[in-house]
Formats: structure tokens, sequence, C-alpha cells
């Protein structure tokens, strides 16, 4: 995370990589391993990770948020526009539950804007 933070991506991929040997089946790992290729302006990247990560934790809306951006990037827009009613289901079928993916605040404090 250090190295991310101080945009150092290349050391943050690394870092993340070793996570992921160790534990395969950390989701966060793989989510802010997509953060660093979102950065760095890898979409493809990107996606494939906030998938990996989707299928260890599928109900985490932040990972559906962070994916959709990254369709958006690449112009993907019939999956964006999945990922957008799957991120409304899970908040409609979550609410009262006491979910740990809600109240959800947003993505991530990385730049994660259209580009």
């Amino acid at each position: 995370f250090a190295y991310f933070t101080m945009s150092n991506y290349d050391l943050a991929i690394q870092d993340y990589n070793k996570v992921i040997e160790l534990e395969p089946g950390y989701a966060a790992a793989y989510n802010n391993r997509g953060c660093v290729y979102y950065s760095k302006g890898n979409y493809n990247c990107a996606i494939q990770d906030f998938s990996k990560a989707i299928e260890f934790e599928p109900e985490c809306v932040e990972f559906y948020d962070l994916r959709r951006i990254a369709y958006l990037n690449i112009g993907n827009y019939d999956r964006a526009a999945e990922d957008l009613s799957k991120i409304m289901e899970l908040k409609h079928s979550n609410l009262g539950t006491g979910s740990p993916s809600l109240p959800y605040s947003g993505p991530i404090s990385i730049d994660m804007g259209i580009r």
C-alpha cells in the first residue's frame, strides 16, 4: 500500500503479487492490485483483478463499482451497465442486513474518474 500511495506502481504490483502468492483467496489484494493497474491506465488488467476480487467476495459493492469504472474507460458500456445493475441489486438486497459492504461511500480515494 505504501508504494501505491507514493505512486511507485511497479513496486506496489510486486508487493500485491507476493500477497496473492501467499494468500491466493485474499480478495482485497486483487482489488488493490486492480487499483494500481487502473492508476497505470492498464484497464484490462484492472478489470481482471476486480473480477477476481468479485469471485472471492461477490457481495462487495465496491469491487463492482471499481470494475464498472474501468469498463467505462475502455468503452465497454454494456458491461459497465451490467455492473451498475448488480450494484443496485446488492444495495437493495442488503438494506438493513448489516452487510459489511454497506454503507457504500463510493470508490476508494484514488482518482477513478473517466479519462
